[in-house]
């Protein structure tokens, strides 16, 4: 380190002061004017690295004490590259000058009535799913049981040349892969409640997906519109929005001896802002687990998989590909039983556990957590900073202080967001 290196010296002057100015052997030569500036520079450092500067404790307000705000005009700028990607108009500039927040807050709404707010909002919620991945070729429809959807590549059946077989091959799969970001979209377009992304009990269909799925019955006003959507309901199918869609299954898949486990930590990242994997961040020897089931009697084991199982039984009806299939003979008895916290799903319900399941977990105040620090990592471009742990580190304080005063925004925020009736453009 540099103030290691200042430490030395030669009749009591610092080596980093001899070195550069020929005050003793250098292969350089001298580099530095002893009664330049320069120097005054080095011989200030040196000064307080043997005597730190010490800076005062934050005074009253803390952090915010030491913010600028922009005034609204520039707000809304920064508002109008974020949400539309566009500058504001000089009519819009003007509004806000002279009608203040109020004229803000009109101003904003129309950006958020705006397909190009939408394209921002989508892409702010597939960083979270990531089921585009699906986009392209057959990789949607072939995740489709071909037996439950017989139809799912009747695009490749039509003429390549003709504009309705362009059109199909160019939309069938991509309508199938974007249906849960289009359930956001329209659950925000139509300003429901964002409770509705878990709890709708529909599927979107577009005229292309729709006969992928072979839901003949579902009406379009334009049949080669992709971006009409239509609420639909598949047969023998309790859906449960997001939870139950195609593409959200076969994205976070189970296996026999996962048994939806996988799934249940997707759903408490993605929908209850929890990373179960850090509720126990500690090493754990498989050799060493001598209890019998350890997932239940174990407590380096139990921690996580007291709130890992129970959603994971809630899953009981989909298998690894995502289709459905009722089992009214209940779940896995060497597990927890399905449900949310310390509360079971009825017996009478486990053939529509999932759905059970979405109606809790929109009832609790992280799935609201969940959706707003969503949209703060859209905004700000990184997900909400967690705790420090090191109370040594430099600038742990700055950074603990920091934190807190992002949790409080977080907090206020979802306060406003539970009280608009979980509206999102609130």
């Amino acid at each position: 380190k540099l103030k290691d290196i200042g430490s030395y010296e030669k009749d009591g002057v610092s080596i980093l002061l001899l070195k550069p100015t020929a005050g003793v052997s250098h292969g350089g030569g001298e580099q530095i004017d002893p009664d330049g500036d320069e120097y005054d520079a080095l011989e200030g450092l040196i000064a307080r690295f043997k005597q730190p500067v010490t800076c005062n404790a934050d005074p009253a307000g803390g952090l915010l004490t030491k913010v600028r705000l922009l005034d609204l005009p520039a707000t809304l700028r920064r508002a109008g590259l974020q949400l539309v990607g566009t500058l504001p108009t000089s009519d819009e500039l003007e509004k806000v000058s002279q009608g203040g927040e109020a004229a803000f807050d009109a101003v904003l709404a129309t950006y958020m009535d705006s397909d190009a707010f939408y394209s921002t909002l989508l892409t702010w919620f597939n960083d979270q799913l990531l089921t585009n991945k699906y986009l392209g070729g057959d990789n949607a429809t072939n995740l489709l049981d071909e037996n439950l959807y017989p139809n799912r590549h009747y695009y490749h059946d039509l003429d390549g040349e003709s504009e309705p077989g362009r059109l199909a091959r160019r939309w069938a799969n991509d309508s199938v892969a974007r249906e849960p970001l289009a359930l956001i979209e329209h659950v925000v377009r139509e300003d429901r409640s964002f409770q509705e992304i878990l709890t709708a009990d529909y599927i979107l269909v577009n005229p292309y997906s729709a006969q992928v799925y072979g839901l003949t019955d579902v009406k379009f006003d334009d049949e080669t519109d992709p971006t009409e959507w239509r609420e639909a309901r598949l047969p023998n199918y309790p859906h449960a929005g997001i939870l139950t869609s195609p593409m959200f299954l076969n994205r976070y898949p189970t296996t026999d001896t996962n048994v939806n486990r996988h799934r249940s930590r997707m759903v408490q990242k993605l929908f209850l802002a929890t990373d179960v994997l850090k509720l126990a961040e500690r090493p754990v020897d498989p050799t060493q687990i001598k209890d019998h089931n350890p997932t239940m009697n174990n407590p380096a084991c139990a921690v996580c998989h007291a709130k890992v199982d129970p959603i994971a039984g809630a899953f009981m009806n989909w298998d690894p590909q995502g289709r459905y299939s009722s089992r009214e003979e209940g779940w896995i008895e060497s597990m927890r039983p399905p449900g949310y916290g310390e509360e079971s799903v009825p017996p009478e319900q486990w053939p529509t556990a999932t759905q059970w399941l979405a109606k809790k977990i929109v009832k609790d105040r992280l799935f609201a957590v969940a959706a707003v620090s969503a949209v703060y990592q859209g905004l700000v471009g990184r997900a909400p900073l967690e705790n420090p742990t090191d109370d040594t580190a430099p600038g742990y304080k700055a950074q603990l202080d920091f934190v807190n005063l992002e949790q409080a925004f977080i907090s206020e925020t979802t306060d406003a967001f539970v009280a608009s009736g979980h509206k999102l453009k609130a």
